[in-house]
């Protein structure tokens, strides 16, 4: 089983110039709008030759054309027209991220993610590893902008920086905002595939231990405490709601 990779794209062209590279920034955006290139920053260097990026792909084959979106093959077509060709080589793995979901059927996803996550956030509920974004329906791309606020948000908590408390509510309570944008997805995704989503919910702090042993489900007030914990960390879980949580980390 293998981590996700880090690859290497060159660009070749004739000539190279501003309106080029902005056609190349163009083309890597998409790719990662699409799942298909994982973060947000990567290095685009000249050799005086080529353009040469260095990206991670949660996958060997993450670039092929079979993969692409209608915006990748736009920017495609956008660099063929101007007589720029590329070509990518996979360089190696990439020893400290999460490999992606090899599991033959999949009963349900979670969606999920943190504020040093780099890995796309819509996970297997068998196994919990990352499922390319790419293989997902493509009317689920805002994952990636909900993904965004979520980030956002979980590092102001975890740095106690201003907001705190407004981070906190966004990502524990099941009617904030970021929350029901989350949960408009996993019900978007499930109404596509016909296979659930589920939706964690933060949850931090708590007096103590005993009264969180009987919380019930924030939405539908039913029993949710599971027997056995899910992933190391989730011990709620409401299938009506298809809601997930954990015990507060304070009284664990």
């Amino acid at each position: 089983m293998n981590a996700m990779f880090i690859c290497e794209i060159k660009f070749k062209s004739e000539t190279m110039n501003e309106e080029i590279l902005d056609k190349i920034y163009a083309f890597t955006g998409s790719l990662i709008r699409n799942g298909q290139i994982i973060g947000r920053t990567y290095p685009i260097v000249f050799n005086g030759e080529n353009y040469i990026g260095c990206f991670m792909i949660p996958e060997k084959d993450s670039l092929d054309m079979k993969y692409a979106s209608k915006f990748v093959k736009e920017s495609v077509a956008a660099l063929n027209k101007m007589k720029v060709k590329y070509e990518y080589i996979v360089t190696g793995e990439d020893p400290d991220s999460k490999i992606s979901c090899e599991c033959d059927k999949i009963e349900y996803y979670v969606l999920y993610t943190n504020y040093i996550s780099t890995e796309s956030p819509v996970r297997c509920g068998t196994c919990f590893n990352p499922i390319p974004v790419y293989k997902l329906p493509e009317n689920t791309c805002c994952i990636l902008g909900w993904e965004e606020d979520y980030m956002t948000l979980d590092l102001h908590q975890m740095h106690c920086q201003s907001g705190e408390r407004y981070a906190i509510r966004q990502m524990s309570r099941y009617d904030s905002n970021l929350s029901k944008k989350g949960i408009e997805i996993c019900n978007t995704f499930f109404n596509e595939t016909s296979i659930p989503m589920y939706y964690y919910l933060y949850h931090p702090k708590s007096n103590s231990k005993k009264p969180e042993l009987s919380r019930k489900c924030p939405k539908c007030n039913g029993e949710w405490l599971l027997d056995r914990q899910l992933y190391n960390f989730i011990d709620f879980c409401c299938h009506k709601c298809r809601l997930l949580s954990n015990i507060a980390w304070d009284v664990y």
